[in-house]
């Protein structure tokens, strides 16, 4: 039914038509047909013109109407018209036909009103609710307006209040907008800049950087980086730049830029870049570097510098297997257990271990210290450690071994007896030379006290063991007498001291066969004492062509020669050719003098001369000249004493040897060994005072203490010292710091010349900190 209703709906407009059609077709029909029917035509026309009036009605009433409508047409024909059955039945046809459809159309018609006032009541209420949206949204737009002015005088404060600067540019790099905050970093006030060009605000030097990555952005994106401005004083700051590319119309943006200070930064990072730089620098120096690896993220980290190490560049950061791969392979279990212990263990570790370098595959000695970093719950999440080049300590421990080894091989090989005593006089080391001269293993000498040696009772009673002074410093030298496990006594020289670790050092030399030759020379000396001692000079008068006019008889005990023999001789058969040239020159010059009157009338000469014996070799003299003068004081002549000086010589020559020897000694001795005269002045100063004092050896000469710029305090020390000495002849000790806990053992000895008169001190100076550290711990 409804789809009956819907589809009448849509054809009611036709249906009227078809009605007003049909009714008005019957009007026609009955006027052609029967004119005379006026009745039927005014029903009709009632009916045609009645649906005007039906379907502007509701339903029920028009439907009401139409049956009445029917009843009167149906009740006129019977009662006042005579028509017969067809027509009638015609004229009901229409007439019903006529009412259904002018009741059904005012039925659809209703129901469309019906409709229509619903949804016209729907549409007052959407348009009430509309306008009421549209009211709160007037009301939230009036809000919005406000919250947005608030949001603006906001952010408007903000940026004035801010100390980033904030600031906006044009395709053509003016600026457009500048916040209140540049003052503060440029010292230039925000309408200053407003209108200029930014190189006004950038330095030259990287405006064309700035310019280029601008140039480069698309619309809304970002770049960021660093870059130099000019402030009012003329100084360089450094600000971090952020753009923004803006789009305001089809043709024209703008770049949006906020501009942080971070001159600070840049001056700390230029402060770090220095750090880091001293750092490595300090790691090279030290030759070691740090390095770092986390365990989690399996990366390694390792400093330039430990890097260099291993002949990595210093520019790369390699992977943790290339570095371990530098390890020598019988290395790398060590290394790997190293590591290993630290994770799971958490303990630190320090190894020694032989690499390769990587450039040039030299082999260095590394010792690598690490321990593990935790996390905050103690869990291991990293090594962090410190390798460091040993290279130059282990070939100089390797040095030393093979120094020791030598050395323990002079000691097997010594002629002489060495022992080597603990601190406590305990023997704990001797060579096979000792063995023999006490006749007795090393089982039976080594863990005895130095005591209990067999020595001869009254050697041990007249020179005891003087261990004080060798703690002191001091090489103590005696001559005592041994007992060979045989029963024969044996005269050793004993030279004991003490090594640098503590330890004492002996060492036994058999002097019996010199003591059994210095008896000899002693008694042999006796018997030739008388004849020494009438021994006479030699004495020759010349003239002043010299030639011999006299020589005493003594000539023959000196060269052989008897008196008129020597006097037979010319000078070149007597003088050796280079004393000769001497002497020649010496009287060549005492002519000069006396024939310009110069020179001490009384003047002696002397002048050593090497001269020929009758036997064939030759002797040293000593010629002692004065010239022989007449009444007025011319020269007449000269006379000379000439002493054999041959043995005075060979002491020069040994004391020379002796001096060298000592020079040699004193050059290459750890001890500071100096000499000084009565003014306190060095006469000598060994290589190690340079190295104590970094003053060279040199400048020592001729100066004392006070002109070399020591302390005055140590300078009176130095040079009471000195004076106590020249006056009592006696040897001193004394013990000084020079700071810094550096002690000093210094030993002062006086030097005697051939008359026993002192000429000069000689003295020591150790360094004792060592024994002091250890005897006053603190």
């Amino acid at each position: 039914m409804s789809s009956f209703f819907r589809f009448f709906e849509k054809v009611w407009q036709e249906l009227l038509f078809l009605a007003f059609v049909i009714s008005g077709s019957g009007v026609i029909a009955i006027l052609i047909h029967r004119p005379d029917a006026k009745l039927h035509y005014a029903g009709l026309y009632l009916l045609l013109f009645a649906g005007f009036f039906l379907v502007r009605l509701r339903f029920l009433p028009a439907l009401l109407a139409s049956f009445m409508l029917y009843a009167i047409l149906n009740g006129s024909l019977y009662l006042f018209t005579d028509i017969d059955g067809k027509t009638f039945f015609f004229i009901n046809l229409l007439a019903l036909s006529s009412l259904i459809l002018h009741a059904m159309t005012a039925y659809l018609i209703e129901i469309r009103d019906k409709e229509r006032f619903w949804e016209n009541l729907r549409l007052q209420e959407i348009s009430q609710s509309g306008i009421k949206k549209i009211k709160n949204l007037e009301e939230a737009l009036h809000k919005g307006k406000s919250e947005t002015r608030m949001k603006e005088d906001k952010y408007q404060s903000l940026v004035e209040e801010i100390n980033d600067v904030l600031f906006t540019l044009d395709a053509e790099g003016m600026i457009s907008y500048m916040s209140p905050a540049v003052v503060n970093l440029t010292g230039r006030a925000a309408n200053e800049y407003i209108g200029s060009h930014l190189l006004f605000l950038i330095h030259p030097d990287d405006y064309s950087t700035l310019m280029t990555n601008l140039q480069k952005l698309d619309d809304g994106d970002h770049i960021q980086g660093d870059y130099m401005i000019r402030t009012k004083a003329g100084e360089a700051a450094w600000v971090r730049v952020s753009v923004k590319k803006q789009k305001r119309t089809e043709k024209k943006f703008e770049y949006q830029c906020l501009a942080t200070d971070i001159t600070r930064r840049k001056s700390a990072e230029k402060e770090l870049e220095k750090t880091l730089a001293d750092l490595h620098r300090s790691h090279k120096i030290a030759r070691s570097g740090s390095w770092k690896f986390e365990l989690q993220a399996n990366r390694f980290y390792s400093a330039p510098a430990a890097l260099e190490l291993f002949g990595i560049a210093a520019d790369q950061q390699p992977e943790f297997d290339e570095v371990a791969e530098c390890i020598v392979a019988d290395d790398r279990p060590t290394a790997r257990e190293a590591m290993m212990r630290a994770i799971k263990e958490k303990e630190p570790y320090s190894i020694t271990i032989r690499i390769r370098r990587k450039n040039d595959g030299e082999l260095r000695y590394i010792k690598s210290a690490a321990e593990p970093e935790f996390d905050k719950n103690g869990k291991v999440i990293a090594i962090i450690g410190v390798n460091q080049d040993i290279s130059e300590q282990k070939q100089a421990e390797e040095a030393l071994i093979a120094s020791e080894l030598r050395y323990r091989e002079l000691i097997e090989l010594a002629a002489d007896g060495i022992l080597i005593g603990s601190p406590d006089a305990i023997i704990i080391d001797i060579n096979q030379s000792l063995t023999k001269l006490f006749g007795l293993g090393k089982e039976a000498i080594l863990g005895k006290h130095i005591r209990a040696l067999p020595f001869k009772k009254e050697s041990l009673e007249q020179t005891p063991f003087r261990f004080d002074l060798v703690d002191a410093g001091l090489t103590v030298s005696n001559e005592r007498t041994i007992i060979h496990s045989s029963g024969r006594e044996i005269i050793v020289e004993m030279r004991t001291k003490q090594m640098p670790n503590g330890e004492y050092q002996s060492i036994f030399r058999d002097v019996t066969q010199r003591k059994q030759l210095e008896e000899s020379l002693r008694e042999r000396e006796e018997k030739f004492r008388m004849i020494a001692e009438n021994v006479s000079d030699v004495i020759t008068i010349n003239d002043l062509e010299m030639n011999i006019s006299y020589i005493s008889p003594s000539i023959v005990r000196l060269m052989g020669y008897t008196a008129e023999e020597a006097i037979a001789q010319r000078l070149d058969e007597i003088v050796a050719p280079e004393s000769l040239e001497r002497l020649n020159k010496l009287y060549a010059e005492q002519m000069a003098m006396e024939a310009r009157g110069e020179g001490d009338p009384g003047r002696i000469l002397t002048i050593e001369l090497e001269e020929y014996t009758k036997w064939g070799r030759t002797i040293w003299v000593e010629l002692t000249i004065k010239v022989l003068r007449d009444e007025i004081g011319a020269p007449v002549g000269i006379i000379s004493v000439a002493r054999d000086i041959s043995a005075h010589k060979k002491l020069e020559t040994e004391l020379k040897a002796s001096e060298e020897q000592f020079k040699a000694l004193a050059e290459n001795n750890l001890d500071i060994i100096l000499r000084f005269d009565r003014k306190y002045r060095h006469l000598y100063a060994n290589p190690a005072a340079e190295k104590l004092t970094g003053i060279p050896a040199e400048n020592f000469i001729g100066k004392t203490h006070k002109e070399l710029g020591f302390p005055p305090e140590l300078c009176r020390l130095w040079e009471d010292g000195i004076k106590e000495v020249f006056e009592t002849g006696q040897p001193k000790k004394i013990e000084f710091t020079m700071g810094n806990d550096i002690w000093m053992d210094w030993r002062i000895i006086p030097e005697r010349n051939p008359d026993g008169e002192i000429c000069a001190v000689m003295t020591s100076a150790r360094d004792i900190s060592r024994i002091k550290k250890h005897r006053c711990p603190k």
